[in-house]
């Protein structure tokens, strides 16, 4: 009995050493498809740069695209106005263009304009909107006692001005009130 347990326990330390090989032979085999793997990812990620750098190349092209449409958008429509002028686009930080209406004269917002300058710049804007629908209209100023050359339009323009010495409605015609206007303002 002593002779089989020694046999048993060198049987036993076979085993042991035969399952420690084909551990390590299993490790090998996984780190070699590790490897491979790795080559294969490798390989992967450098393809996927390329296409990055591509799409990357396309997405400037576009930018710069939307950049030269807005420009020619924007010229084509200031075009059209008098003293009005549009920002449609405006430079964000980061580089992108966002989209606004912004109306200026001589590069100052509409807000921080005076009274006058915005009356000017609203008959312009009528102005332009009337030609392109093709429609005349009437125009009816209120405060025009703040304008001194009011911009001239081709329907006509009723100005409520603030007059201190009269006390009752006054009404002034110039121009042939039968015929046609005689794009002079008129003083109401």
């Amino acid at each position: 009995s002593t002779i089989v347990a020694e046999i048993d326990a060198e049987i036993a330390g076979y085993q042991t050493g035969i399952r420690a090989a084909e551990a390590y032979e299993a490790a090998v085999k996984q780190q070699a498809s590790l490897e491979a793997r790795v080559k294969e990812l490798e390989a992967r990620q450098r393809e996927v740069g390329a296409e990055y750098e591509k799409l990357e190349g396309h997405l400037y092209l576009l930018e710069q695209f939307v950049r030269a449409k807005s420009r020619i958008l924007t010229d084509l429509i200031n075009q059209q106005f008098t003293l009005a002028k549009w920002n449609l686009f405006e430079n964000q930080v980061n580089g992108g263009l966002s989209e606004i209406c912004e109306v200026t004269v001589g590069g100052v917002p509409f807000t921080d304009l005076n009274t006058a300058a915005r009356i000017n710049v609203g008959l312009d804007i009528i102005n332009t909107l009337a030609l392109h629908h093709a429609f005349i209209p009437p125009v009816v100023i209120d405060g025009a006692e703040s304008v001194t050359m009011p911009l001239a339009t081709q329907g006509q323009q009723i100005q409520l001005i603030v007059s201190p010495i009269d006390k009752s409605l006054r009404v002034e015609v110039t121009g042939d009130p039968l015929g046609l206007p005689d794009l002079q303002p008129a003083l109401i």
